[in-house]
């Protein structure tokens, strides 16, 4: 049961932005259980970097962070859903930007970290053409054998982005009623 309450401790830090992580210290802090802790929390932390230099439009420290090989892919349907390289990701989010009113935000929520990748939930708190585009992120960070993000993989809702970021509209009703349940 120790574990389980270090691991919900240091969640929490993570949730209320404390501790080592964004203090800049760089003395991990280490988890008794798995052998491979010391790894999955330099796991999280390089993820946990790369998406606060994401929200924040930090690109020097981003592409500090990521390596040679680095792919951006954004799962879905959309006309931008596809697999892109450095280049392509900077025009991919000078476009996205593009699309946004006001300031970009983000606010964190769940952090899920293995042995190479971390997965982190996000609820963007930012507006579009159609309004508020508060979609909610999974993205997946990668970590090579250097300590380098090398890709990011990333699922939203498709239907929120074409309505408030496209301005399309979209109605979720079924096309016959009869036939709903």
């Amino acid at each position: 049961f120790q574990e389980n309450a270090n691991r919900k401790e240091l969640l929490e830090k993570n949730h209320r932005r404390e501790g080592p992580i964004f203090e800049s210290d760089e003395s991990l802090i280490t988890m008794q259980d798995p052998k491979n802790a010391g790894l999955k929390m330099k796991v999280e932390e390089i993820s946990l970097k790369v998406c606060d230099a994401q929200v924040a439009g930090d690109i020097e420290t981003f592409k500090s962070l990521i390596s040679e090989d680095f792919t951006y892919t954004l799962n879905g349907e959309l006309d931008i859903s596809q697999t892109y390289d450095w280049d392509e990701y900077m025009k991919f989010t000078a476009y996205f930007g593009s699309l946004l009113k006001g300031e970009v935000g983000a606010e964190l929520g769940e952090i899920i970290a293995g042995e190479n990748t971390a997965i982190i939930f996000t609820n963007g708190k930012m507006e579009g053409i159609g309004g508020k585009y508060e979609n909610e992120y999974a993205i997946k960070y990668t970590v090579n054998s250097e300590g380098k993000i090398s890709n990011i993989r990333e699922w939203l809702s498709d239907i929120l982005l074409a309505t408030q970021l496209y301005g399309q509209p979209i109605e979720g009703v079924h096309i016959d009623p009869e036939k709903r349940f």
